[in-house]
């Protein structure tokens, strides 16, 4: 029975883990910018940063970004700058900028919890000595926190012209029903 305990309460805490991972990063992503305007000064994007810019058609341009003007945005394509005017660009996306130690931290918070619950739920059979098991499920949930999260590379939309919809990326969730728990994928493009 206490081994039980114990599977339910490390179970638990991969659930919580997977929750609180993807709560951070849905928490990151920000509005797209609407208008030049606002992509000029949300300063999202960076000289020489690699995009995708898709056109009215759905094709996709990957370029370097150079600067937002007035009427549209200069690319280097291949080294050559490329103006895109407005009515051409549909959407732009970057590279979400990601540091891998948030992650670890996430991972580390709960699995210290996990480990403290664990260790609570059981007795003195208990194999490690009292205490050991904290540090160990913080260990170990925060390097694969650390290790999803810098394989985990998102792409974000930072531009979207009005009147045109983006519903596109991936969203990861956790599932739980009686007697089975699960992660589910979710694929749009």
């Amino acid at each position: 029975m206490n081994i039980f305990r114990n599977a339910t309460v490390w179970i638990g805490g991969w659930i919580v883990f997977g929750i609180g991972f993807q709560t951070a990063a849905q928490a990151q992503s920000s509005a797209p910018a609407t208008s030049l305007k606002e992509l000029q000064l949300a300063q999202t994007l960076k000289p020489e940063e690699s995009v995708q810019i898709f056109d009215n058609e759905g094709s996709r341009l990957k370029a370097r970004f150079s600067e937002v003007s007035t009427s549209g945005v200069t690319v280097m394509v291949n080294g050559q700058r490329r103006d895109l005017p407005l009515s051409e660009v549909k959407e732009i996306r970057h590279r979400r900028p990601e540091r891998w130690w948030n992650g670890m931290v996430i991972g580390m918070v709960v699995g210290g919890v996990v480990g403290a619950l664990a260790e609570t739920s059981s007795n003195s059979e208990f194999v490690l000595p009292r205490g050991a098991l904290v540090p160990i499920a913080a260990i170990e949930f925060g390097a694969f926190g650390a290790l999803i999260d810098f394989a985990i590379r998102s792409s974000e939309t930072v531009f979207v012209r009005p009147g045109v919809s983006s519903n596109h990326g991936m969203k990861i969730s956790p599932t739980a029903s009686k007697g089975h728990a699960g992660v589910r994928f979710t694929w749009t493009f």
